[in-house]
């Protein structure tokens, strides 16, 4: 398990350094020490943990921690403060823990326990889901559901089984990660390749694509015409 170690006193993350190799335990691997935000959100890609203090200059911790949900495969969270007033808002944004300075080694334990539970329960199927936020906290989209995805200026929108969500992820970034597995039917959109099941073409001219379960008819390009009729020939 990648660990990053985020305070912005040097005494505080000797502390925690202190503690994991208290607890002897070679399948953590301190990657990162951060002494602001702003680090954190530039390491946070190359971990699966954050033990984050929620004092710190730049972007303060509640600040990271939903920046970072807002990302497709966040790391995990574990808040470290010492004051209590900032819990219901730490496990607002999905916080796995919260541990009060000073930090006694078998609460770390457990929190590091709670951290490897979740990591395994995500497995392979991690990769087949994306992360959003929420007003109630952190929502997880299975790939499986959603229709297609929907850029509009800053934002791109998800729209699935259960409804609409918006995501920061770009619409290039998610071609990136599940490649074939998604269409681009035009410079704003990508469809879920599984879901579709034919083209119309409409009384203007324009073309359309349809979707399994889903009423709505995503507009296809000139230019991407041939690369979505070419997916729907049967293979010879």
């Amino acid at each position: 398990m990648r660990v990053i170690l985020a305070d912005d006193e040097p005494l505080a993350r000797q502390r925690l350094h202190d503690l994991i190799n208290e607890l002897d335990r070679p399948e953590l691997d301190v990657v990162a020490e951060c002494a602001s935000g702003t680090a954190v959100l530039a390491a946070a890609d190359s971990a699966d943990l954050v033990l984050l203090d929620i004092r710190m200059p730049g972007p303060d911790g509640i600040e990271v921690a939903a920046q970072l949900a807002r990302r497709p495969s966040p790391p995990l969270v574990v808040f470290i403060t010492a004051h209590d007033e900032h819990a219901l808002t730490a496990f607002g944004l999905n916080a796995i823990d919260y541990l009060l300075k000073p930090i006694r080694r078998e609460r770390l334990a457990m929190a590091l326990d709670k951290a490897a539970t979740v990591l395994r329960g995500r497995g392979s199927s991690e990769d087949d889901t994306i992360t959003v936020t929420t007003a109630r906290g952190l929502l997880r989209i299975p790939l499986e559901t959603i229709f297609y995805f929907q850029a509009d200026q800053k934002y791109v929108t998800i729209h699935h089984q259960h409804g609409e969500q918006l995501t920061e992820a770009s619409l290039r970034s998610l071609e990136a990660r599940f490649g074939e597995r998604l269409l681009r039917t035009h410079r704003n959109c990508l469809v879920v390749t599984s879901r579709i099941r034919g083209l119309e073409q409409q009384a203007d001219g324009k073309l359309r694509v349809l979707l399994d379960g889903c009423p709505d008819r995503p507009e296809v390009s000139r230019r991407q015409a041939g690369q979505v009729r070419a997916r729907l020939r049967p293979p010879r």
